[in-house]
């Protein structure tokens, strides 16, 4: 069959809610049950608002079209009016962004901030964080809520080695005063620019785990599959199994007393080979306005198949959602010098080395771009991080120090000397090699982040801006334009929903099996006529009262559209009224 014929059988089979790739993938109202997995090894793949197609082909597709074919000219140039348009709209939004950035950036802004007052540092800092959350939440990310930080904790990958994130280097006073500036009166302006329904802590939900140390987004879910033989990984698993029943309740007391939650899931499913027992997980009806059903991925790693895992020479399949698009903004602590450093004296010219002052904090903030990033190693992302020995090594070490204690006191008290020099030498050998293994496995891990960071990083701190600017004007460009595309070609009065399906509809049709939320009601505002328009609004659709009593949308001509348009770019400034 073709790459075609195939792609054509997996959407019918999509549309039937069978298999795509046979237990990998599937689509309905909520997995399926099966003996060979848990519910909870099955994630949801949101539909995002966000539409990941780039400007140049979603206006070929338009163009396709025999109504605007034979309009061309007309319907490019009201493209163009509409692009010119929200780059002008967003352009005072990215200058501030810039302006204010330069302040806190790594590279210029210890030397821009020399003689200027904390007072103005605080007012554009506030003005930035606002501008940046505007930005992040128009161009559709999705903050990184307690729900996704918890799921992410739940399973390991690629990294298997418990990863504590050393939160302690990041300080917390820049989003702790923002957040209480918020709720004065002057900080209420701030928040009004934001434009949301809810109180920022509310749509952000922070985990627990962040607190205010940090804020991270992400936008689009992916598949992140590999392939391998992982012989080192399945050995463990396989030990842990066998000795699961012995050693696996020290274990999940050990993971206890660490908190380490993903390790401890993984020990407590050693139990049990049932997997069909827990409740069924089923998706959350509330924010779903598309016509396309629930996607789910399953999550596969050597501790969910471990029939796989038995197959030592033979390579196996992983498989983790992953974030196409993540991004973070934190501020770290000032450097602390270790203590013996303090008592350095002054030799020359080197200074002894002194804490920084009380309160003192280091204005940098730091904006980090990621991509393709599996869910479950988002540790990967973060600046500090430590890794430990696995729990099955440390019971293992305390184990067999145990052991070799109790062999050395029969020793002595039989009096066998050679026996205690063994015995001694058995237990050294064993702990340095369970040691030196657990460095060499660091090392390799450690080589491996560096690696992937260095292919996942996509950019830096004013980077990172630019890219968002760009995105999000071209976000807001294609969503205005699919609205009045879809009403245009119609020629007949729609209600919201209509168009709502209508132009999920093109997308899919037009890109693949592509599956969007298309975001109507954001869409609508942008290009419906109002008493009082917005200052980003192009009031080329009219809101029609049906007899029934609900609202319908109908395209102004194109001729109109385009009249409308031109004026506003002509009376973006009023200095010309001869």
């Amino acid at each position: 069959m073709s790459d075609q014929g195939q792609s054509g059988a997996s959407q019918a089979a999509i549309q039937q809610g069978e298999w795509i790739e046979e237990g990998l993938f599937f689509q309905g109202e909520a997995p399926p049950q099966s003996d060979e997995w848990a519910p909870g090894d099955w994630v949801e793949i949101p539909h995002e608002h966000y539409i990941p197609i780039s400007k140049a082909r979603f206006v070929r597709a338009m163009m396709e079209h025999p109504t605007l074919r034979e309009n061309e000219e007309g319907f490019t140039h009201l493209m163009e009016l509409s692009e010119g348009l929200y780059h002008f709209f967003y352009h005072r939004l990215l200058n501030e962004l810039k302006e204010d950035y330069e302040y806190f950036a790594p590279d210029t802004g210890e030397k821009l901030r020399e003689g200027v007052s904390e007072e103005e540092l605080l007012w554009r800092e506030r003005r930035f964080l606002t501008n940046f959350l505007k930005t992040m939440f128009r161009g559709n990310f999705n903050p990184m809520t307690e729900e996704n930080y918890t799921r992410a904790c739940e399973h390991s990958y690629l990294f298997d080695l418990p990863v504590d994130i050393n939160w302690n280097v990041f300080d917390p006073r820049m989003l702790q005063e923002y957040f209480g500036h918020l709720k004065t009166n002057e900080g209420q302006k701030l928040e009004a620019k934001l434009e949301l329904d809810e109180s920022i802590e509310e749509v952000l939900s922070l985990p627990k785990e962040f607190d205010t140390n940090i804020l991270v987004f992400h936008r689009g879910i992916e598949r992140d599959k590999t392939e391998g033989m992982f012989l080192m990984q399945k050995i463990d698993f396989l030990l842990s199994r066998v000795l699961g029943v012995v050693l696996t309740p020290i274990q999940v007391l050990i993971e206890k007393a660490r908190g380490d939650k993903k390790s401890e899931n993984v020990l407590l499913s050693l139990f049990t080979d049932d997997k069909s027992k827990p409740e069924t997980v089923k998706g959350n009806d509330e924010e779903r306005t598309t016509v396309f059903e629930r996607r789910w991925v399953r999550r596969q790693n050597i501790a969910s198949q471990p029939k796989e895992a038995t197959k030592l020479l033979r390579p196996i399949k992983l498989q983790e959602p992953a974030m196409q698009r993540v991004i973070s903004l934190f501020r770290l602590r000032p450097p602390t010098p270790p203590s013996w450093m303090e008592k350095l004296p002054v030799v020359g010219k080197i200074i002894s080395a002194k804490k920084p002052p009380e309160g003192a904090r280091d204005w940098t903030i730091n904006l980090k771009m990621f991509k393709n990033i599996p869910m479950a190693d988002t540790e990967i992302i973060f600046p500090e991080k430590n890794m430990r020995m696995k729990s099955f090594d440390v019971t293992m070490l305390v184990l067999t120090v145990l052991l070799g204690f109790f062999a050395l006191y029969k020793s002595l008290k039989t009096g066998g000397g050679s026996a205690i020099v063994i015995v001694l030498s058995v237990l050294v050998a064993y702990s340095v090699k369970l040691v030196l293994g657990y460095r060499r496995t660091k090392a390799n891990y450690m080589a491996k982040i560096t690696q992937d960071l260095y292919h996942k990083n996509l950019d830096n701190n004013i980077g990172v801006l630019q890219y968002l600017m760009d995105t999000l004007e071209e976000q807001e460009f294609k969503e205005a334009i699919l609205c009045y595309y879809i009403l245009l070609i119609e020629g007949t009065p729609l209600t919201a929903d209509e168009i709502d399906e209508r132009a999920e509809m093109f997308l899919k049709d037009k890109f693949e099996g592509l599956e969007v939320d298309f975001e109507v009601d954001d869409a609508l505002d942008k290009v419906i006529e109002k008493d009082e328009q917005g200052e980003h609004d192009l009031p080329i659709v009219k809101v029609i009262q049906s007899p029934d009593g609900e609202e319908r949308y109908e395209a102004k001509p194109l001729g109109e559209a385009l009249h409308i348009l031109d004026n506003i770019w002509d009376n973006l400034y009023q200095y010309n009224e001869d």
